[in-house]
């Protein structure tokens, strides 16, 4: 795996950018990497809205779409983490170079102009919430 995966940089762009031919095993390894960073930048800021809900009977809907979220989210990142095993690696969940730091960017440079931050739930968190879930390239707008 690339020792200089870092959490600001722009290598989930240079990744992506990476020609076919030159998607090898170590490739795959910090692909793997920054999924497993991806999708822990995105949990804590769920929960903060999550844990925040006073009655979440009162809210069950708005309770039980965020928490269905956390619960993916959750999902997503043990498959990468099991991927990467898989195939050699090593996630690295508790580096301090790699962690999410907030409020702050996704990391590899998704979402460039995203700033991520923690929270009750409120209108400025869901908006980050549809940001961090709107597909690159929507199908409709």
């Amino acid at each position: 795996m690339t020792q200089a995966l870092t959490y600001e940089g722009k290598a989930i762009v240079a990744l992506m950018g990476q020609p076919e031919p030159q998607r090898n095993h170590v490739w795959l390894q910090d692909a793997l990497q920054l999924a497993v960073m991806l999708e822990l930048a995105t949990i804590p800021p769920y929960l903060c809205g999550l844990w925040s809900i006073k009655d979440p009977e009162k809210d069950k809907a708005v309770h039980d779409a965020i928490l269905a979220i956390v619960m993916d989210e959750m999902s997503h990142m043990g498959l990468a983490c099991n991927m990467l095993t898989t195939i050699g690696g090593s996630p690295r969940i508790a580096d301090p170079d790699l962690v999410p730091k907030y409020p702050g960017p996704l990391p590899g440079g998704v979402r460039p102009k995203l700033s991520v931050f923690l929270s009750g739930l409120s209108r400025a968190s869901v908006d980050m919430y549809c940001q961090i879930e709107r597909p690159e390239d929507p199908v409709a707008e």
